[in-house]
């Protein structure tokens, strides 16, 4: 099996975890570590690394399966490839959900996203109803002064 660096470090700290063997939760079934990968996001990109185990489809088979494929150019191009090399390994396997990483990545910050938008609007109405109100209160204030100074200027002419 390949583990991920959060893995390799909670059992294996300062040592090299290829060669080691560890037992899935599921069928407690020792496997020898061939090899470590980086730590990567799958639900969520503010997620907390979790520990993960990448085991050969043909020891632990799902229902269902995830298929990365890199591309310089853009991906529709390469659909029909994939397509045809995955028929060649099953001709049965139906290739659904095809989308691109930035797709992905936007579906999952969708959310956080949308949450920022509602903070967003609401702060530029606090700041209208900000700026209003002190308008508001320096035009009273303004009026207030002018009123007091043309009633001195009054009084003190008709004391005159």
């Amino acid at each position: 099996m390949i583990v991920n660096e959060t893995t390799a470090k909670r059992y294996w700290p300062d040592q090299n975890p290829v060669g080691k063997h560890l037992a899935n939760s599921r069928d407690m079934i020792q496997r020898e570590v061939v090899g470590v990968v980086a730590d990567v996001k799958f639900n969520t990109l503010n997620a907390t690394n979790s520990e993960e185990m990448y085991l050969p489809a043909a020891q632990s088979p799902w229902p269902a399966m995830t298929l990365v494929v890199r591309t310089a150019g853009d991906f529709r191009s390469l659909v029909p490839a994939v397509r045809a090399k995955i028929a060649e390994v099953d001709p049965t396997l139906p290739v659904s959900g095809i989308l691109s990483m930035e797709d992905v990545v936007s579906t999952s910050i969708a959310q956080p996203r949308l949450i920022m938008q509602f903070v967003g609007v609401f702060a530029g109405f606090a700041l209208l109803l900000s700026a209003i109100g002190i308008y508001g209160v320096m035009a009273y204030s303004v009026t207030q002064t002018q009123a007091g100074v043309g009633n001195s200027r009054g009084s003190g002419s008709r004391a005159a």
